[in-house]
């Protein structure tokens, strides 16, 4: 509720999304010494062993540069009276460019999940499937 006060006033809806992804993070610092004291008692070794957080980080920065490039692409203006389908479009391109975007660097930073991203999506149907 801090954060809402805080942010949601001078950023608008930004604001909001910003101050839910404060409060989470702030959260998981709450809870985080707990849990991995709990963990350490009950013999479980660590979560974040040094190969996790390798893919933690660059995980978190593809996020952040399609959140860019997304972020980017929203901010073009929108053009007066375009058109619902028009909008539609829009989107459309803005969710393709972001997905291409993280898959990209998924992939360019060598991590596993994005060759199973590219093969989901390029995968042909098997002669004995249905469909």
């Amino acid at each position: 509720v801090l954060f809402n006060a805080l942010l949601l006033g001078p950023l608008g809806a930004v604001g909001f999304a910003l101050s839910t992804s404060l409060t989470l993070a702030l959260w998981f610092g709450i809870i985080a010494v707990p849990f991995r004291r709990e963990m350490r008692r009950r013999g479980v070794g660590p979560l974040l062993d040094p190969g996790f957080r390798g893919l933690l980080v660059k995980s978190a920065l593809a996020a952040l540069v399609t959140a860019a490039v997304a972020g980017w692409l929203v901010g073009v203006p929108v053009l007066a009276g375009e058109s619902f389908s028009a909008r539609i479009v829009r989107l459309a391109v803005v969710a393709t460019a972001g997905a291409a975007t993280y898959v990209g660097l998924l992939h360019l930073l060598r991590l596993p999940e994005a060759a199973d991203a590219i093969r989901a999506v390029t995968r042909r149907r098997g002669a004995g499937e249905p469909g």
